[in-house]
Formats: structure tokens, sequence, C-alpha cells
């Protein structure tokens, strides 16, 4: 079920309409803004990346060609930086990563069903047919690394010995042979890599994403009970490990593991949030450590950085997230956003030179767009719960209809950057509110422990209270409410429309689970990994004491208490949250007589589809919300 919320807004429509709500009547609302006015174009392109080497920049970008629909194709396009010479690879890329080398990119294609497909792409000799490197029939792929040096090896793992583990290979990128380099069968999560050792080896093993193994067994580090280990890096020059992890701690810390005296660390904590990343220097120490309490946050190991931060990170509400770099650390690829958008840019650490690269058509309509502000509020019984409000510009946020946007996961979270999504929702002259709800990451062990079988309880009361605090601020209506969500978002829709329909004007379910019990009997097997987490949150239907608690957090048996109108988008692929999910839950709904809409996207999983797909959702969704909430649409 995870999933981030997508973009649901309308495309150019000749019939506008105003909005209708007293508070956003002969107000300043912006003109409204169509996808297609910020979202990309004919030359639009995206993901920069330096090479390894520093000597090439690549990015993607359309092809023009009349061999090809609509005559033209993502590909990836290259720079000789030297020399300025540009060429392309002249087949379909939407995704890459440089192979060591610099001579070759590498791209896993996911499937609607989540099967994986490897390419691996030679710029050197750029071919108009793209063959795959690895290609299994009902076999996921997750690549682990490239190697240093290393130009002709990948690291993955794939589960086609049984769909429930993932084994570790070593694949030649020429040959396409692979070599089984541990079975798994230990429930391993994640593969700590020296990558001194010709071909890679594996230094360690995470265990259940919370215990770090030796190759022999040993236990070199826990995290405990619900306890993380996130990303960790070996350090041979010191015989140290780097990871970010819990350490008889509430937050996640960065930590320095010495193997010898198995002495532990603490380098980077944050009081408020667990640290979400750290970037390592071409050493292999870290160098940036990023943490996110409301706006991003940074703090540098390496003073060497810092001109970067001068020169990008100007404010608070700017966030900038390094891309790429070369191996020598000298040459960058840097993403800056503000409310309003993002820029690209190519950054010389060696004279604080910089290029922009590419900028998103939004920042032309930065008149017309919306602050995203953090927020902060206490929950009914004592917890902290942050989020973030946006109030459309040009109107006082005051008494203004409200969209409750609730993100996927729920081991997610809302971050601080631009949001087209939300920008839209705000031009229409919606005040948006997103609430990182118990449960979520981010913020502690206990925060996210708080949410165990709390699915439709105190997780749903924080996004509650949320609503009431909007309206206690004055910001909201308290009777133009909706609430939409995707994945667990969809979910949380259906609880609020039916466990305090009181609360909203409307919702919008976009491939949300309506049957906990469902869920658990239909487990994708690809997650039995993750299993055990989820049954804290949900429990096994295999109890009987757990089983009446899902069907009672499970919308589809209160339908009967439903009140107003629900929007319900559903993938006919879905592997995730299987189609009967919605297509029971509108069936038993339209049977008890309730205002249902209902559209199931042919040939499409847990995502949003292709272009038509993604602008006809946009459509019925904008034009929904119009109708129960009164603001204004394009038609």
């Amino acid at each position: 079920m995870l999933g981030l919320i997508a973009v649901f807004f309308l495309s150019a429509c000749s019939s506008p309409q105003l909005a209708t709500h007293q508070s956003l009547i002969n107000t300043n609302l912006p003109d409204l803004i169509t996808v297609n006015d910020i979202n990309g174009s004919d030359d639009a392109t995206h993901s920069y990346q330096v090479s390894p080497d520093g000597k090439t920049l690549a990015w993607i970008g359309p092809f023009y060609s009349s061999n090809y629909i609509g005559g033209h194709l993502s590909t990836l396009f290259y720079k000789n930086l030297a020399t300025g010479s540009e060429n392309n690879l002249r087949v379909w890329a939407g995704y890459y990563n440089w192979m060591p080398g610099s001579k070759k990119v590498y791209a896993d294609l996911r499937h609607h069903n989540e099967v994986s497909t490897l390419y691996v792409m030679d710029l050197e000799h750029p071919s108009d047919e793209n063959k795959p490197v690895f290609e299994l029939a009902d076999t996921r792929l997750f690549i682990i690394d490239t190697l240093k040096d290393d130009v002709n090896h990948i690291l993955f793992s794939h589960n086609n010995r049984d769909k429930k583990e993932f084994d570790l290979y070593r694949l030649n990128i020429n040959t396409q042979k692979t070599t089984l380099l541990y079975k798994n069968t230990n429930n391993i999560s994640g593969y700590v890599l020296d990558r001194t050792v010709k071909e890679g080896a594996v230094f360690a093993y995470i265990q259940e994403g919370k215990k770090i193994l030796a190759i022999d067994g040993s236990v070199l580090f826990d995290a405990g009970e619900n306890g993380v280990v996130q990303q960790v890096e070996y350090d041979k020059k010191s015989n140290a490990l780097w990871l970010l992890a819990n350490n008889n701690s509430d937050k996640i810390q960065l930590l320095k593991l010495d193997i010898s005296s198995m002495a532990v660390q603490v380098v980077v904590a944050d009081e408020n949030v667990d640290i979400s990343y750290y970037g390592m220097d071409e050493k292999y120490q870290p160098a940036v450590v990023v943490s996110h309490p409301g706006y991003q946050k940074f703090t540098l190991l390496d003073k060497r950085f810092q001109p970067i931060l001068d020169k990008f990170k100007t404010a608070d509400n700017v966030r900038v997230d390094i891309t790429s770099s070369d191996d020598k650390r000298e040459l960058f690829t840097i993403i800056k956003y503000t409310d309003f958008g993002s820029e690209t840019y190519l950054y010389d650490l060696r004279d604080d030179s910089s290029e922009l690269l590419s900028e998103s058509r939004s920042l032309a309509f930065s008149e017309k767009l919306s602050l995203r502000e953090p927020i902060q509020f206490t929950s009914r019984d004592g917890l902290t719960v942050n989020g973030y409000i946006t109030k459309p510009n040009g109107v006082e946020a005051k008494n203004l209809p409200m969209v409750l946007l609730v993100h996927g996961g729920p081991m997610f979270r809302d971050y601080w950057s631009y949001s087209q999504e939300v920008q839209l929702l705000a031009n229409r002259g919606y005040a948006v509110l997103q609430i990182n709800y118990r449960g979520s990451v981010g913020y502690g062990k206990k925060f996210f422990e708080a949410g165990f079988g709390e699915f439709s309880k105190a997780m749903h009361n924080d996004l509650i209270d949320g609503v009431d605090w909007a309206i206690q601020e004055g910001i909201a209506d308290p009777k133009k409410v909706a609430i939409m969500g995707a994945s667990y978002g969809g979910y949380a829709t259906l609880v609020g429309m039916t466990k305090t329909p009181e609360k909203f004007a409307c919702g919008v379910d976009i491939f949300g689970m309506s049957d906990i019990e469902l869920m658990s009997k239909n487990f994708p097997v690809h997650w039995e990994a993750y299993r055990p987490i989820w049954d804290k949150y949900i429990g096994s239907h295999t109890d009987s004491v757990e089983l009446k608690a899902m069907r009672e957090a499970s919308p589809i048996n209160y339908v009967e208490k439903i009140q107003a109108p629900i929007l319900v988008i559903q993938g006919s692929k879905d592997i995730r949250v299987i189609p009967a999910q919605s297509r029971e839950f509108v069936k038993k709904a339209i049977a008890a007589g309730k205002d249902i809409q209902y559209w199931e996207m042919t040939g499409v999983g847990h995502n949003y589809g292709d272009q038509y797909n993604q602008e006809k959702l946009r459509s019925k969704v904008d034009n929904f919300f119009a109708q129960c909430l009164g603001g204004q649409s394009a038609g």
C-alpha cells in the first residue's frame, strides 16, 4: 500500500467554472492554473546527473520521431562537458543511473504488475533497440549497488527462486551471467558491501531491518524492538560502520560503530525528528546530514561543502537536493525547491560557479501560487502532531473550503517541498491540510509505535484533530471540508466518510483498501518480509481477536453511515490493493443508496497509468471538488 499521492487535476478546458463558496466570491482569487500551464512542456527535461568521471552530463528529455505514437518519446540525452557535443539514445528511457567508468547507464523498469526488467545502455555505441540484460517471468528485482571501479557488474536481488525471498546476485552486464552471492533464508533485508574487493563482497547483512550481522552470523549491532537500521556504509580505512539507526534512542541518529571495540558514537542527532539521510565524501566519510523537522535542515560534517549551502539554501523555506556528483565530489547536480517550483543546476565546487540547467514552468506563475507552512498541534490524548497548511493566495484565510490530503503508507510522511498537487488545489480556492499522523515515520520510534493497532482509531483521530485545529484557527469552513488520499490515504478517506461522516462534505479514495481482512488474506507475496510490521498495524487474520478488530476497522462494514458523495478510483491491475477492495465497497454503497462515483483505470496497477488516465483522473477530481466544496474549476 506504499504510495505517494499523485497529481489529481484537470488539464486545460474551454469551460471554466467560477467559485461558488461564499468565502471565494468577489475575492482576489488568482486566475485558474491548469496542469498544462505548469506541468512540463514539449521540451521539458529532468533527471540530470553528472558522470562519475565528471566529464559527461546526462538527462531525460523528449526525442522526436515519426516512428513513435505522438511523435516523441522520453529518452536519455548526454553531453560532453569539455566539447559541448550532445547525443541521445533514441530508445525509451524514463529513469537511469550511471555505471562506474562513465560509459554506460542502467535502469530497472517496474511494470504495472511490479515485475522488473533491467536494462544497460552503452553511450559510446547507442542503439535504436533497447534489449534487457536481465528479465525473468514473474520476477521482481532490486538494485543493491554498483561497485567502485568495476565497470562490468551490478549487484541486485530478485525473487525468482521463491517469491517471498530476495536472493543476492552479481550480474555481469556483458555476458548477462548471474552469480548467486547469498541465498536469503534468514529474512535479510539489506547488504553492507566492501567496495574495496574486486567484483564486490558482502561485509555484513541487515536482518529484519534492525540488526546488522557479520558474515559469520554474529551480531554487530541491534537497533532493538521496533528499531530501524537504515543507511549503512562500511569504512574499511577506519574499520567502522556509518549508519542511521536507533541506538537505545527514540530518534534515528547518525552513528559510528567501531568494529574493533564495538563502541558506538553518536555523530549527529536531532531531538525532534529522525535523521533522514547522509551523503558521503570521496573517502566514504559522512559529509552532509539531512533532517526534516518542518523545513529541511542540514548539518555539515565537511566544511568544504559550505559553499553549496551558501549559494542554494538561501532561506528556511528552500529545499536543496544534491542529486549527483562526480567521484571527486567537485561537480554536482543540485535541485533547489521553493514554494513555487524548482530549478536544477550544474555546480562546480572548485570555483563556486553554477549553470542553470532547467526550471519548472510553475515559476512563471509564482504570483498565483501559495505558501506551504509547517504546523504543529496537540492531539486529544496529548501527542504532538506535525503537518503542513497551505492557504490560497489572494484570499483571506478565513472560513475557507478545505481539503484534508492524507499521505500514503502509512509508513511514510509528508515533507516540505514544492508540491504541484497542493498548489493546484490551493489555486482552486481550497486550504490544503496535510497531517503526519501517528504511525508515520520520521518522528521517532514512540510516535511510530503509537500507530500500532490504531487503524481507524487514534491514527484517524489525529486527522480529525487536525481538521478541528484548522476550524478553531478560523481557516476552515466546518461544513466544507473534503478528505482525499491514495493508498493508505484512500483507506483514511473511506474511514472518514464512514466513521466520522459529519466531518466531511465529500471524499476521494484513490485505490484505498476498504476491507482489512481482505488485505491481510491477499497480502502481496513479495511483501512477506514486511508482514510482521503490518501485523503490528492491522493484526493477523489468523487470530480471532485481531480478526474482529480488523472487521471493526474496515470501512466496507459501515457503508450505511455514509452521508456525503464519494469518488472511488481504482487500477484494474493493482496487486497491492486488489480491485475487489474498491468494487465490493462501491457495490455495497450503491445497494445502500449512497452517492458513489466509480472509475476503474483499465490495465493500471498501484499507480496512475499513462497520460490519458492521469488527465482523466485529474478532471474527475477537479470537477468533483468544485461541486461539493465550491472552488473554481477548469470545467
